[in-house]
């Protein structure tokens, strides 16, 4: 019906129907980050998604090929203490995680950023995959879909722009459609509703990105909400760190089985 609508305001003819056929996902890559290390102070919020997470700890910089910073109150003096670290696996590789809930970005992060990144005001209960990065391809629509969660819905409370956005990769990104304001709409109103608000002009709204900092190692900033706690959002980040390459030892993440899930036509398609 929604398709119907587009093509009736566009003057288009009917055509006939063809099933999606979704892509078979690839296989997940063995983990390559067995540990990690914390670099500064973090707040609580994100030491209990990292426990949670079931992520492998160590105190030396050194020792770890993955850092995670809290990309909101990350010092000048926390980013100098990775720097030795950073030209250590210069040649094996690494990767730099910031995370952020959106709230804002540390001044002292922006400033040590090889390129300009700023919070833009938009809000999303839903994420959308790019496609043309490795990682998008491990993603569908359920996977990012958190309009109808109990709680807060709000997976990204700020988007990300600016020239780190435009010169890296946007893998995950607000959705164009806002569904938790249709849900509970008649299928009539529902799809001129959408197809009013896929067509209306937002902020830019990167959710989580990817970056060279140097040769081998990336940066990955992702301004995504760790703090909602969810089956919906914990089948997402277990995802997530796997595709990343993140090993994760006995993480709550992995106690939620998405196959006990009810069926929804719309979301996961007929029944075979």
């Amino acid at each position: 019906m929604f398709n119907a609508l587009k093509a009736a305001l566009k003057g288009s003819e009917w055509t006939t129907f063809e099933e999606v056929k979704h892509p078979v996902k690839p296989e997940y890559p063995s983990p390559v980050y067995p540990v990690a290390c914390l670099i500064g102070q973090p707040r609580l919020d994100l030491i209990d998604f990292i426990t949670k997470a079931g992520l492998g700890l160590t105190d030396q910089p050194k020792k770890a090929n993955l850092w995670i910073i809290d990309a909101e109150s990350v010092t000048a003096e926390d980013l100098q203490r990775i720097q030795p670290a950073l030209k250590k696996w210069k040649k094996k590789g690494g990767m730099v995680l910031a995370l952020s809930i959106g709230q804002k970005l540390s001044d002292d992060f922006c400033h040590w950023l090889p390129e300009k990144v700023k919070l833009t005001d938009r809000r999303a209960t839903a994420l959308e995959m790019n496609r043309n990065t490795s990682w998008g391809n491990y993603f569908e629509l359920p996977d990012l879909y958190f309009s109808e969660m109990e709680g807060d819905r709000y997976i990204l409370k700020q988007g990300l722009s600016g020239a780190l956005t435009e010169k890296g990769n946007i893998v995950l990104k607000a959705s164009r459609t806002d569904w938790s304001l249709f849900n509970t709409s008649p299928e009539h109103w529902k799809c001129a509703q959408v197809v009013l608000c896929e067509a209306l002009q937002k902020p830019g709204g990167a959710a989580l990105v990817t970056y060279p900092l140097q040769e081998n190692v990336n940066l990955v900033l992702s301004v995504i909400d760790y703090r909602l706690q969810t089956k919906e959002t914990n089948v997402s980040w277990n995802s997530m760190m796997r595709v990343m390459g993140i090993a994760t030892y006995g993480a709550d993440f992995n106690s939620h089985d998405v196959k006990n899930k009810k069926h929804g036509l719309l979301m996961d398609g007929p029944v075979d």
